[in-house]
């Protein structure tokens, strides 16, 4: 296997010449923001690629930025960089899209007799729901389990 040999053309002088100067390097960190956002309520991979989705947060980002968006029922993920901004929003270029899984666990019934439900609705996350006549009891938890445990925690015992 032929292994290829640096020209010896190259000079000690040359070679110094060539070398990065200190400031030409900086953190990431002065120059990029990364940005975090969970998609609005029916928003698809398409519709947060408009740069017209983003014009009322776009006087917030600069070109190079990175953002990553999460779909509200979390089914997909995008990592984008911002590209241009403009009066009217941002431009993104999109890196990479993921596959999530879904929201694992539906409604199930958290009380003994089946009167209430805990199910995840779209743009109040996480809420009990009375089965009767559908109406939230709790809603607004991120966690299926901290919406049980406050609904355990704030229904009355039965005194027996």
């Amino acid at each position: 296997m032929a292994v290829a040999k640096a020209e010896k053309t190259a000079t000690v002088t040359s070679i110094m010449e060539r070398k990065l100067r200190a400031s030409v390097i900086e953190l990431a960190e002065q120059r990029r923001r990364t940005w975090w956002h969970r998609a609005k309520v029916g928003a698809t991979q398409d519709t947060v690629r408009y740069p017209e989705y983003w014009a009322n947060v776009a006087r917030q980002l600069n070109r190079h930025d990175l953002i990553t968006i999460l779909a509200e029922d979390e089914t997909w993920e995008m990592e984008a960089c911002v590209e241009r901004v403009t009066i009217n929003g941002a431009e993104l270029s999109v890196r990479k899209v993921f596959k999530r899984d879904p929201l694992a666990d539906g409604a199930s019934v958290v009380d003994d007799i089946g009167e209430f439900i805990a199910e995840r609705v779209a743009g109040k996350g996480w809420c009990i729901r009375r089965v009767k006549d559908g109406h939230l009891i709790l809603e607004g938890h991120e966690m299926k389990a901290s919406v049980v445990a406050e609904f355990h925690r704030t229904r009355p015992r039965k005194v027996v």
